[in-house]
């Protein structure tokens, strides 16, 4: 799951007491009731340690606690406690009133957290209502409502690498060769259904890859599996073109670098190196030189590789290294529409 909506409230505030002091020779002692404690306010935070949006699937509410009564001897009431609810690193936070959102908060960082509903104000005592002309009050205040707000979560990864192909382009097949993820590799179409993420290893270095599932034409609109998981694109620092050389390399790149600006115009601003894909011990002499002159207008580096064999992903892996290093650590986005293909129904109606 990378989108959910959720209600949550914050704990109400406990509420003052009328109480009097009253002691053996102090009959008059006068009025001693103590404040309510606030009610628990309520966090999103960042945690590495969650992967994705799941944990919400069996739970749309959450509530903080709330705080206290009061008590008598001037005695303050117990806060409620904060209730913290974690999210995965990536993860955008909206605020939903009626029919428009508000951004809250883009958490980016293992640990970053965001208050979105603050407790309820503790009522009063009748300590408080003491006057010159009222030395014994039977006044006290109740405690005031948490916010209840809805909120809408959005999750997109933040990785460095995005592996983006058409079915069957060996997706799935680069990542294992490049990390030890061990993705779902078969000969059918949309094999991934969901992004998967990987992490790859040079030196004292690492950097996280994730493969997207396949795109067709048409994926921009929704078609296929859609274009719900184009926007896991959108942050990260380099687009990994993979195209099977068995097909037309140049036909489907295009098609690829057209799906995605059609999402989104700025991903073809990103920085972008394209993998011809072959079969291990193919001969690919005749066929660099061919695709590299039709692809010297993009002015992009190709890289023949065999993702079933590993051969050539060693020198690939090398150079995203040394690129990543040149580049800035984070990707400043903006959020894209997700789009939801809808074919006209066929008529059954013979013509006349």
């Amino acid at each position: 799951m990378d989108k959910v909506e959720i209600t949550i409230k914050a704990g109400r505030g406990g509420s003052g007491i009328v109480s009097f002091w009253r002691e053996k020779f102090h009959p008059l002692g006068g009025p001693d009731g103590g404040d309510g404690g606030m009610g628990g306010n309520i966090y999103i935070k960042a945690s590495s340690n969650e992967q994705d949006l799941s944990g919400f699937r069996n739970k749309r509410s959450y509530r903080a606690e709330n705080g206290k009564n009061g008590d008598k001897q001037k005695k303050h009431g117990r806060d409620g406690e904060d209730l913290y609810i974690k999210v995965p690193v990536g993860t955008t936070i909206y605020r939903k009133e009626d029919s428009t959102t508000e951004l809250v908060a883009d958490l980016r960082k293992d640990g970053e957290e965001a208050l979105v509903a603050r407790g309820g104000k503790g009522g009063l005592g009748n300590v408080h209502f003491t006057s010159s002309t009222k030395k014994a009050p039977r006044d006290a205040t109740d405690g005031k409502a948490g916010e209840m707000v809805k909120l809408i979560l959005e999750y997109r990864i933040v990785a460095d690498i995005c592996i983006i192909g058409m079915p069957n382009s060996g997706k799935s097949s680069l990542l294992t060769a490049m990390t030890t993820t061990g993705a779902r590799i078969a000969e059918y179409p949309f094999t991934t259904v969901e992004p998967v993420m990987g992490q790859a290893i040079v030196g004292y270095d690492r950097f996280t890859i994730i493969e997207i599932p396949a795109l067709i034409e048409g994926s921009s609109r929704g078609k296929g599996l859609g274009n719900k998981f184009l926007k896991h694109c959108q942050r990260s620092r380099i687009l990994l073109f993979i195209v099977d050389a068995s097909r037309n390399p140049v036909e489907d790149l295009n098609l690829l670098r057209r799906e995605l600006e059609l999402y989104d115009k700025e991903l073809s601003k990103k920085p972008a190196l394209v993998v011809i894909n072959t079969m291990a011990g193919e001969d690919t002499a005749s066929k660099i030189e061919e695709i590299a002159g039709k692809l010297a207008v993009y002015g992009l580096q190709v890289f023949f590789i065999s993702a079933r064999s590993g051969e050539g992903v060693e020198a690939l892996i090398e150079t995203i290294h040394d690129l990543l290093k040149q580049l800035p650590e984070s990707v400043e986005t903006e959020e894209t529409p997700e789009f939801v293909f809808r074919p006209r129904p066929v008529s059954r109606r013979k013509k006349e």
